[in-house]
């Protein structure tokens, strides 16, 4: 996106895509997504991660969020998880936004997307894991259950979250 003047906004204005480079955008996600979603399935599910409405995997994204806050700044198109959305631009009589321009809003996915992770997308990866026996990627991860392979499994699943919500929210554009 391109930095443009828009000091009526307030806010730094950012360009909005043309609907090519949004598809490239997309299309550049999906691999990523395939990938981590390949190398979360060769790892097992275990339920205590994600017990009490996924409770301790959001604490593990609110650490990684907590630590890196500019990652959700401004016309980034990413919401956090666990922290609060920026507050989104506001459009009077007085002031209307001009046509092309990224206007901050409140949507964020995040929220139906992590339900949908829990309930949806984690018991076909626990399945998946079991039919092929769980051949993990990770030479140095095997299907025990341990603290350091708890953690990898929370880095794969934040991984994956982040890059679905970064595509809905990209993908929002289109929409």
């Amino acid at each position: 996106m391109v930095l443009i003047d828009a000091s009526i906004l307030g806010r730094p204005a950012f360009a909005v895509p043309q609907l090519s480079q949004v598809r490239d955008i997309l299309a550049r996600l999906q691999g990523p997504i395939i990938s981590t979603v390949i190398s979360r399935a060769a790892l097992p599910v275990e339920p205590e991660l994600y017990s009490s409405k996924g409770r301790p995997l959001m604490s593990f994204i609110h650490n990684i969020e907590a630590s890196y806050p500019e990652r959700f700044a401004y016309g980034s198109l990413e919401f956090p998880f666990t922290l609060p959305n920026l507050a989104p631009d506001v459009t009077t009589s007085a002031k209307s936004f001009p046509g092309g321009i990224f206007h901050q809003d409140t949507f964020s996915p995040n929220r139906n997307l992590t339900s949908f992770y829990l309930k949806s997308l984690l018991p076909l990866l626990a399945g998946a894991n079991n039919t092929t026996g769980g051949t993990s990627v990770f030479f140095h991860i095997s299907n025990k259950t341990n603290v350091v392979e708890s953690a990898a499994k929370l880095t794969l699943d934040a991984q994956l979250l982040a890059l679905l919500s970064h595509r809905a929210c990209i993908g929002k554009l289109v929409a």
